[in-house]
């Protein structure tokens, strides 16, 4: 499958995707390990990650800062890493809910 990279929505939605899957496979042990674990810090995993993916690839989301990219760089990765979290906490929902489901 090739990823269109010309277009800003779907190289969004992959890198949302990549973060979270990441931050997933970070959170999951701890998830086990410790339920009663408070993870509010994951959401700036989400944006640390996205951020050196972000620097790595050169991805401007937001080009309307040509003078300065690393403007539009910032914000991107603060978006990619913040939609990451929203679909952690949309998975996270959606998990509760069938769990409440299939108990009755």
């Amino acid at each position: 499958m090739n990823i269109d990279t010309n277009d800003p929505l779907t190289v969004a939605t992959t890198l949302t995707l990549l973060v979270n899957r990441i931050v997933e496979a970070v959170a999951a042990p701890i998830r086990a390990r410790q339920p009663n674990l408070d993870l509010w810090w994951l959401m700036y995993v989400s944006w640390g990650v996205s951020a050196v993916l972000i620097f790595a690839s050169g991805i401007n989301l937001l080009p309307m800062f040509p003078q300065y990219p690393v403007v539009g760089q910032v914000l991107t990765a603060i978006a990619i890493g913040g939609g990451a979290g929203l679909l952690s906490g949309g998975l996270d929902l959606v998990a509760a809910l069938k769990q409440k489901l299939v108990s009755g």
